[in-house]
């Protein structure tokens, strides 16, 4: 593993923020280069600033989540609850909720097109998933559970255990996904919000599926990502269904 990219002994690049912040990169460059054919009134410079906010609310519930989940484990150390002592500790889940909960607050604010604009961004932040991934991976976090498939890998934490590599799984999902939805969005998008819902609901399926194979704390049989996948994937199958129905009425 390589936890630090770049240790100079008075600065130290730390790969997994490195790769999180290249991601997210990535993901608003991707937004701001297809803002003015994505139908949604705004400017690449607005892109811009939804994007600074964006990654302040997704951050602070990327860690709040872990912090929830992982409460006992922090037996009231405020400096390590508060990443003073402690710079790593992410769920990927809170961090979604609570981008999408701004995002549906701004474009209920200045009256943008949620759908459209969820379409908008949904390729890019499949790919900065992916990207971010990579960074668990050099961090030595968010492995898997013990096996003994060829590619198993051995991690910091686990010296002499071979572990499932799931952030290379989830790299590659995140990484093909991106493909996938920017083809769909540009050449097969049949109403506005389509390729946001195909995104969650096929994120939601992969991340109930490679919990199987992840070691997290389990609640009532299902990890709490599992459940929340779940959720997710009702919820989005429902609104599609809806959004297919309205279509078929409009024909």
């Amino acid at each position: 593993m390589h936890p630090f990219l770049l240790d100079l002994g008075f600065f130290k690049l730390p790969s997994y923020g490195l790769m999180v912040a290249i991601g997210f990169a990535l993901a608003i460059y991707y937004s701001y280069k297809n803002v003015g054919k994505s139908g949604v009134n705004i400017s690449g410079d607005q892109i811009l600033s939804i994007a600074t906010f964006l990654i302040i609310f997704a951050m602070l519930g990327a860690r709040l989540f872990y912090v929830i989940q992982y409460w006992a484990d922090f037996n009231g150390d405020w400096a390590a609850i508060l990443m003073l002592t402690q710079r790593e500790g992410f769920v990927f889940y809170g961090g979604f909720i609570a981008g999408l909960l701004y995002l549906i607050w701004y474009c209920a604010n200045y009256k943008l097109s949620f759908w459209k604009f969820m379409d908008l961004v949904i390729p890019g932040a499949a790919l900065g998933y992916g990207i971010g991934r990579i960074g668990c991976f050099l961090n030595g976090c968010c492995y898997g559970a013990i096996t003994k498939v060829p590619w198993a890998v051995i991690f910091p934490h686990h010296p002499g255990e071979l572990h499932h590599p799931t952030q290379l799984y989830e790299a590659i999902f995140g990484i093909l996904l991106f493909v996938a939805l920017y083809y769909w969005n540009t050449y097969h998008k049949k109403f506005f919000g389509q390729t946001f819902l195909l995104g969650t609901i096929a994120y939601s399926v992969e991340r109930f599926m490679v919990e199987f194979i992840r070691t997290n704390i389990v609640y009532a049989g299902l990890t709490a990502a599992q459940w929340i996948a779940l959720l997710c994937l009702f919820i989005a199958l429902y609104f599609y269904y809806l959004k297919a129905q309205v279509r078929a009425l409009n024909k």
